[in-house]
């Protein structure tokens, strides 16, 4: 996989106000099969609690991005598919994280820090 065509293409579908997630961040693509679209993308960047909220709002005044608590218990999007290693990643929001989600582009997006890091999960 080359990240970088990767992020080109992500910006493409993100939009313009999205473009700023991929600004310094690793990727991870789940793409079961090889021969179609990748299934989701996974983003992990440094950004403290401050951060997301500045993203959320600069993101999000436009693209309808709301920020608030993560819920407490497990939520599905936050778990890799199986076959997806990423040993940084966590999968559990920890107590008293802020979560933002929406729409940009053609992709349903949830963000979160975590511990310093902006998680963000990308969904066609």
């Amino acid at each position: 996989m080359n990240q970088l065509w990767e992020k080109h293409r992500l910006r493409a579908l993100l939009g313009e106000p999205g473009a700023a997630l991929l600004e310094g961040a690793e990727l991870r693509i789940w793409q079961p099969d090889p021969d179609h679209a990748p299934q989701a993308y996974y983003l992990r960047r440094r950004l403290g609690p401050e951060g997301l909220a500045g993203l959320a709002a600069q993101i999000g005044i436009q693209q309808g991005l709301k920020l608030g608590p993560a819920p407490a218990g497990p939520q599905g999007v936050w778990q890799l598919p199986a076959g997806l290693n990423w040993p940084d990643w966590q999968a559990t929001a920890r107590t008293g994280a802020q979560q933002a989600q929406g729409q940009l582009g053609t992709l349903g997006v949830w963000l979160r820090e975590q511990d310093g890091h902006l998680q963000a999960v990308l969904l066609p």
